[in-house]
C-alpha cells in the first residue's frame, strides 16, 4: 500500500469515528424522550472553564436508599437512573438499578456512573471510640450532560442564573431508549432561550 493510500484510509477512519459520534448525538437529541430537570450550584472554585458552563443536577446527588438490589455501589459503576415527572414539570429520581429497565410510558431511566459514595463521618465518644460506623448516604453521579458550550461572553450569566438555586435555570435533556442523554435546550424563567439539534 502506497502512502497516499495510507493517509486516505488514516483519514477515512477519523472521518468515520466523527461523523458516529456526531450521529449518536444526534440520534438521542431527535428521538430522545425530554425530560426537565432542575440545576443546582456548583463549586463557585471550578466556574466557566473556557466557552463551557458546568452543570449540577438535583438527580447528581441520589440516595442511596434508591438503589435496588445488592452490593452496595461503588465507584466507577454504571447505573441506571429511573426519573419520573412531579406536578411542577421537573423530572426527579425513583430508584436506581443495574441493569437497562424495561420502557415505561411514565419513566425514563438515564445511564450515568457513579463518581462518588458519599459517607457520614463516624461518631467517636470523648475517648476516641467509635460510637457509630459511618456509612453511604449518597451517589454523586454523571450522566455526561454536565457541561454545555455557551456563545462566547454569556457564560457568566448563565452561572450566575445557576447558582441562585434551582428556580430560574431549568435545563431540556433528551434521553434515549438506552440511556443515553444529551442537552436539548436551556429554559430560563420558563422561556426557552437555547435549542440544541440538527437544525
Amino acid at each position: 500500500m502506497t502512502r497516499s493510500w495510507r493517509i486516505l484510509v488514516v483519514v477515512l477512519v477519523q472521518t468515520a469515528v466523527l461523523a458516529g459520534m456526531i450521529g449518536a448525538k444526534v440520534w438521542t437529541l431527535e428521538t430522545g424522550r425530554e425530560v426537565l430537570l432542575a440545576t443546582e450550584p456548583v463549586d463557585p472554585t471550578d466556574l466557566l472553564r473556557g466557552d463551557y458552563v458546568d452543570l449540577a443536577y438535583e438527580i447528581s446527588l441520589v440516595n442511596v436508599d434508591l438503589l435496588e438490589g445488592a452490593p452496595p455501589a461503588r465507584e466507577g459503576e454504571r447505573l441506571y437512573v429511573v426519573l419520573a415527572p412531579e406536578e411542577d414539570g421537573l423530572w426527579r429520581a425513583r430508584r436506581a438499578v443495574r441493569a437497562l429497565p424495561p420502557r415505561s410510558a411514565d419513566e425514563v431511566a438515564i445511564r450515568g456512573r457513579v463518581e462518588q459514595v458519599r459517607e457520614t463521618a463516624p461518631v467517636f465518644d470523648g475517648d476516641g471510640q467509635v460510637v457509630q460506623e459511618g456509612h453511604a448516604t449518597r451517589l454523586r453521579m454523571s450522566y455526561g450532560i454536565e457541561s454545555y458550550f455557551v456563545p462566547e461572553g454569556t457564560g457568566g450569566a448563565l452561572e450566575a442564573l445557576r447558582n441562585e438555586g434551582n428556580t430560574r435555570l431549568r435545563i431540556l435533556v433528551a434521553v434515549d431508549g438506552r440511556g443515553s442523554a444529551a442537552i436539548k435546550g436551556l429554559i430560563v424563567d420558563g422561556k426557552l432561550v437555547a435549542r440544541e439539534g440538527l437544525f
